[in-house]
């Protein structure tokens, strides 16, 4: 019996001592810390080596954004981007390093473009980068440096004629009887006036040592040295001019002697022949365009350029531009303190794309009177427009933005006003070849005169293969005669609202939900399923006072509405507006424009070209598309757009009607707001306690009681 229980425990062999438990655990565990520390080196080598790394925030801030990506991702031309920014040894307390951030944002480009090369200098201490870079963009960029080049040579060239006048005249000048003259007044006029052919060679050489100096600067300064020479010859062709006046009056003068009077007629067809040859040279001088060394020289000399080169041409972006302050932002929120935003891929994206464009696209807006819409104001001094910011946007992105009058009335009041008149309208020809947006509005009764109605001319625009946007408003001429025949329906006589929900106390904190309170206003996040609205989706948009636009397809028309209006709470389209007025809301089944509603429609004719129209007039305008998210001013010091979809929704309607669909996402500025709607009380409070602070202790505690029954035995 003895050995019966002996024998299992020979079997199990004779057991561990502490000393081996501690040597087997702690060689696993050594070894275990040994290969994690491996793996960890191996990734972190790996990592550097072929330079990636992973954005792991939930806005991906360190990531390039869609519309970047499309944009560069298959360049057919090299570009090549160059920070010059300076990092000092000893930076200053609380200042950024601009320089690592720019350099990281450049490596995106590099890794996620095709034919992008990217380098960092540094202007001070990279001396010989600096002079590689000026001699690069000197040669690569030449064809005007070439023109100005050739000017500033041939310049002592050309200027032989004068001096080989001016010391001809010299002797002549020096022979002449100025002492005969009797009248004292007179030869004081006489005189100098004769002799001031003296001057002019010492003007010449005078001009000729400045603009040595400025070819002696890297890089010349050839703008510099054409307008010394400019400066200088100048003064000599009025003075000629004046000298001409009076030897006009000499030639009469009987108080003159002979000798005078005879040198000023011979003298008058050598000065005139003198001011033909200075007057040619200054016309070449002002006929050789602009020089983009020049504007490379000022960013040089500026903070931490950046720039961005393309095959034929070249962008330069100023420290400003790339981390922008805007003043307002303390005027929103006075405790603020807002960072610099860094805006350096929406700037550098903008750049690239504007290089690579094979020609500039022509954006024309068409108005029935009033003033014009995207001039750009000058802050605390002068408003801009209401549509100036969506046109700056598109001349960032190389389009050319026109404007139309077709009243023609603006022009007329500016000039009996003796306003500053309004810039040169377009031609026919540009309009023809432009795509239009047309804001079509209700004109003032009061006026008495009948309402213009742009109907006519965007139905000839469109019957000729043009592309148009048009932006509807509620009580303006509903365009059937131009929309019809494109299956659509701008239902003018009514405005899309939603009841008005109760809210009690307070209320909500958030401005989108407290806009809603307002049954004609309507924050969405999602605009529809068409190409040009399907990246926006998730982003906050903000529809006030909009008209319902309906759809319909026909043969040989691609029809997709735009802007769904939410059925929650209930909308419709109002026809009674005094109902709105007094907020007395009821849905009329009989009256009222039922539900689906949407807020625009987006139309490809085959054969022909593309509309879009939008029921609302204020969805582009200035006060929505640059309206500030004040919570993130406020908790997180970032000025950014509040409602951005609006911008994305206008620019990717451009682009898709001027057939430039890879531009079609969400820009690199719209990415800057959270893009997580916030939590409501009731899921909050779910997550907060019933995950975390119960279901979480609850889960640990089942486990060990699992544990505990398995290993009871």
């Amino acid at each position: 019996m003895a050995e019966e229980t002996k024998q299992p425990e020979a079997e199990r062999g004779t057991p561990e001592s502490q000393k081996q438990r501690w040597i087997k655990y702690g060689s696993n565990v050594v070894l275990t810390v040994i290969v994690v520390i491996l793996l960890a080196a191996a990734v972190t080598y790996l990592a550097q080596l072929y330079n990636r790394r992973v954005d792991t925030t939930a806005q991906r801030v360190y990531s390039l954004k869609p519309q970047t990506l499309a944009i560069i991702r298959d360049l057919d031309q090299p570009v090549r981007i160059v920070g010059l920014y300076h990092r000092p040894d000893q930076p200053r307390e609380g200042e950024a390093d601009y320089a690592q951030v720019v350099s990281d944002l450049l490596k995106e480009y590099q890794q996620k473009g095709r034919n992008i090369t990217v380098e960092m200098i540094d202007p001070v201490k990279d001396v010989a980068k600096k002079e590689e870079l000026i001699n690069y963009v000197t040669q690569h960029y030449g064809g005007e440096v070439q023109r100005y080049r050739e000017f500033v040579e041939n310049f002592p060239k050309a200027v032989q004629p004068i001096r080989d006048f001016a010391n001809a005249e010299l002797p002549l000048v020096q022979a002449l009887p100025f002492d005969a003259i009797p009248s004292r007044p007179l030869r004081d006029d006489v005189e100098p006036t004769v002799k001031s052919v003296e001057v002019f060679t010492r003007v010449l050489d005078n001009a000729q040592e400045e603009v040595e100096q400025r070819l002696r600067l890297k890089p010349p300064d050839y703008r510099g040295a054409v307008d010394a020479i400019d400066m200088r010859l100048e003064p000599i062709s009025q003075a000629i001019d004046e000298i001409l006046r009076r030897f006009e009056g000499y030639q009469n003068s009987q108080n003159l002697a002979e000798p005078i009077r005879a040198y000023v007629a011979q003298a008058t067809p050598r000065y005139q022949q003198v001011k033909q040859v200075i007057d040619d040279i200054l016309q070449r001088g002002q006929d050789l365009g602009e020089l983009k060394l020049d504007e490379v020289r000022q960013k040089l000399n500026e903070r931490n350029p950046i720039l961005v080169l393309g095959r034929d041409e070249m962008r330069s972006l100023s420290f400003q531009q790339i981390w922008q302050e805007d003043r307002t932002a303390r005027e929103l929120v006075p405790d603020a303190q807002p960072q610099p935003r860094f805006a350096g891929e929406q700037q550098i994206t903008t750049a690239i794309f504007s290089l690579t464009q094979p020609a500039r696209q022509k954006i024309a807006f068409v108005r029935t009177g009033g003033p014009p819409l995207t001039t750009p104001g000058f802050p605390l001094f002068q408003r801009g427009g209401p549509f100036s910011e969506v046109a700056q946007r598109l001349r960032d992105y190389n389009f050319e933005v026109l404007e139309k009058d077709l009243s023609g009335m603006w022009a007329m009041q500016a000039q009996m006003q003796q306003m500053m008149p309004p810039p040169p309208e377009p031609s026919d020809e540009e309009l023809r070849n432009a795509i239009w947006i047309v804001v079509n509005m209700p004109m003032d009764r009061r006026m008495g005169m009948p309402p213009a109605s742009p109907a006519a001319s965007l139905h000839e625009h469109l019957s000729n293969g043009g592309g148009a946007m048009v932006l509807m408003m509620p009580q303006a001429d509903d365009l059937a005669v131009a929309l019809k025949e494109w299956g659509v329906e701008a239902l003018t006589d009514a405005i899309l609202v939603h009841e008005v929900p109760r809210i009690e106390g307070d209320g909500p904190q958030d401005i989108a939900e407290r806009a809603q309170r307002e049954p004609y206003i309507f924050v969405i996040n999602d605009f529809g399923d068409h190409p040009l609205a399907r990246p926006l989706r998730t982003l906050d948009g903000l529809l006030i006072g909009m008209t319902p636009i309906r759809s319909t397809e026909a043969p040989g028309l691609s029809s997709s509405p735009l802007l769904p209006i939410p059925t929650q709470p209930r909308s419709w389209g109002e026809r009674d507006l005094t109902s709105i007025e007094e907020r007395q809301l009821a849905f009329d089944p009989e009256r009222d424009v039922a539900p689906p509603l949407y807020g625009g429609a987006a139309v490809d004719k085959e054969g022909a070209g593309r509309l879009v129209v939008f029921g609302g007039f204020s969805l582009f305008t200035d006060g929505i598309v640059s309206f500030p998210d004040l919570e993130m001013l406020r908790t997180q010091r970032r000025l950014v757009t509040r409602f951005p979809g609006n911008g994305e929704l206008f620019a990717n309607a451009v682009f898709w009607l001027a057939n430039m669909e890879t531009m079609m996402a969400i820009s690199p500025a719209a990415m800057e707001i959270s893009r997580i709607a916030p939590m409501s009380d009731t899921v909050a409070t779910t997550w907060r306690t019933g995950v975390l602070m119960i279901g979480l202790p609850l889960l640990v505690v089942l486990a060990g009681i699992g544990v505990y029954f398995m290993r009871r035995d």
